[in-house]
């Protein structure tokens, strides 16, 4: 069996991941993680020193350690946060490959339209 190159092991672990983990979990605490870890591993210098001075105050600061605290603030206080909920995510049309803001987003009521207004 071919072995896999040691850059792309992280990917198949997180594609595994995803497979294996039931569609309402996910993008779980660990999904979350294991995204900012890729995503870690693959900005520039000058992109690392910007997150090494944002996350200089934080326990783990990296990207995986901050990735969940959206949700560790909703789990907390669930209420507070309702008005502000589907700024975390985006619904795309079935089948759909492609975001389409006018589509899946009509309202701005959506991650991009919470960023776009930040």
């Amino acid at each position: 069996m071919p072995r896999l190159p040691h850059a792309l092991a992280p990917l198949a672990v997180f594609i595994g991941a995803l497979v294996a983990a039931p569609q309402a979990h996910a993008w779980s605490a660990l999904g979350h993680r294991m995204v900012g870890e890729l995503a870690q591993r693959h900005v520039s210098p000058a992109t690392r020193a910007q997150i090494d001075t944002l996350l200089a105050g934080e326990q783990d600061p990296t990207l995986a350690g901050v990735a969940t605290w959206a949700d560790d603030l909703r789990n907390n206080d669930p209420d507070r946060f309702k008005a502000t909920s589907s700024w975390h995510y985006i619904n795309t049309k079935d089948g759909s490959c492609t975001f389409d803001m006018a589509r899946d987003c009509p309202d701005g009521n959506c991650v991009i339209g919470a960023l776009e207004k930040q």
